[in-house]
């Protein structure tokens, strides 16, 4: 190892010849030696034997470009580059020690031929991504498999988390409990909550008996008003065509006549359901003078909305 300034000055035999030898073995070596060569000349290359370095002096002699590491130890060396630009579209293909390619970066991407590769975290001690030729690849958490896939779909262990299914969010409880929006995916949990906001209470007994008279749930003994047509069981009407009713019977004390009559209230507010069957017409009597009466049918009802 040796360097020199290259610059054999104008002297006689035997001096000259080994002036020159000592710029030749400098050359052969690459100017090795621990510090940098004190002339230095643009594209100058120097072994940096104190760091194992190859390195070549830029264009404008005025630093220092790291090329290579050598690895002494096995006889090999590393590229030192924070950019490799392949010369083609073909990209770069890296080999193996039998000059097989195990991975091309090209312009259309990155391809690896291998049957199985890994990715791990820096210090190499933990497989984060793995996959198999003919086999799946497994993403892994703390070097336990999470989810891979395999011939039929994917299998996850443990549970999944998802914020959007097909590119739809999930509802939230309150968006669940609102029903209103119609563009987020629900879960059995939301359904369940959405029944628990919006789904009326179970109308009781003792709901029945604390409500205000004609509110929903409430019974009313009612007439129709107006039509004429009978009504069966089951048949909705709207309470401005009802009334509530009272039946009464007077007997005569001097004739023993009965008279019966219906006495009608205000009409009712919302929808009712009947309860019976109702005839519009219902002949009773005779009145006081021995005629028959014609009066309209009642029947129970129910008060629905």
């Amino acid at each position: 190892m040796s360097q020199n300034d290259f610059v054999v000055a104008d002297q006689t035999f035997p001096s000259i010849l080994a002036d020159f030898n000592a710029a030749f073995q400098a050359l052969a070596s690459a100017s090795a030696g621990a510090a940098a060569p004190g002339t230095t000349y643009p594209y100058q290359l120097w072994a940096d034997t104190t760091n194992n370095l190859l390195m070549m002096r830029n264009g404008a002699n005025t630093a220092w470009l790291t090329l290579a590491k050598f690895d002494t130890v096995n006889n090999r060396w590393e590229v030192r580059s924070d950019v490799v630009q392949a010369l083609s579209t073909g990209g770069v293909t890296v080999r193996n020690s039998a000059g097989t390619a195990l991975a091309t970066f090209s312009d259309s991407g990155i391809t690896l031929f291998t049957g199985t590769w890994r990715v791990k975290n820096a210090a190499g001690t933990e497989t984060l991504i793995e996959g198999f030729a003919d086999g799946g690849i497994y993403l892994k958490y703390n070097n336990s498999s999470k989810a891979w896939t395999t011939n039929t779909g994917l299998t996850v262990s443990g549970t999944l988390t998802a914020d959007l299914i097909n590119g739809a969010a999930l509802a939230s409880q309150a968006e669940a409990e609102a029903g209103t929006d119609n563009t987020k995916i629900t879960t059995p949990l939301r359904v369940a909550q959405a029944i628990a906001a919006l789904a009326p209470a179970a109308t009781t007994l003792a709901d029945i008996a604390a409500a205000t008279a004609g509110a929903v749930g409430t019974l009313a003994f009612a007439r129709r008003t107006t039509g004429t047509t009978d009504v069966t069981f089951g048949t909705t009407l709207a309470g401005s065509s009802l009334s509530p009713v009272s039946a009464a019977a007077t007997v005569s004390s001097a004739s023993g006549v009965v008279t019966a009559s219906l006495a009608t209230g205000t009409a009712l507010s919302g929808t009712w359901r009947c309860l019976g069957n109702y005839d519009h017409t219902v002949t009773a009597g005779p009145d006081g003078s021995g005629n028959f009466v014609t009066l309209g049918g009642a029947t129970l009802w129910v008060r629905i909305s």
